[in-house]
């Protein structure tokens, strides 16, 4: 009987160590740094930017610092917010008066690709490669 248990104990405890040590890699992934719009998706149409962006290097690019700090530079004109993650939501805030901005919900995020759906817009989702 004792020999039963502690085999019990023993493949409990080998599951549990394996299936943590699988847990979400994603843990890791971190929207900071620089991207780079690459894909436009509106009203069900799709535009490629990516060419937009190789002629003109400033075309719509977003930074986020380890620090909070937000810039979005769009075509040369550049506007700072903080922003906050919260769950599968970015929130951007004026930095003056710490007014919610805008929010865009995360719908896919890995080492090199950012997919950003801003809430309340119109249905516009743009995806993001890390410079």
């Amino acid at each position: 009987m004792k020999t039963r248990l502690f085999l019990f104990l023993l493949i409990t405890l080998q599951i549990s160590i394996s299936c943590s040590s699988d847990k979400n890699n994603t843990d890791s992934i971190s929207v900071i740094g620089q991207w780079y719009v690459y894909k436009n998706i509106e009203n069900g149409s799709t535009l490629i930017e990516k060419e937009i962006c190789d002629e003109y290097p400033n075309c719509k690019k977003k930074e986020y610092k380890s620090n909070g700090t937000y810039i979005f530079n769009e075509f040369g004109y550049i506007s700072t917010y903080t922003y906050k993650i919260e769950g599968d939501f970015i929130k951007y805030y004026d930095p003056t008066t710490e007014k919610l901005i805008k929010t865009e919900r995360i719908i896919s995020l890995t080492n090199l690709d950012l997919g950003l759906e801003e809430i309340g817009g119109n249905g516009e989702i743009n995806y993001y490669k890390k410079n």
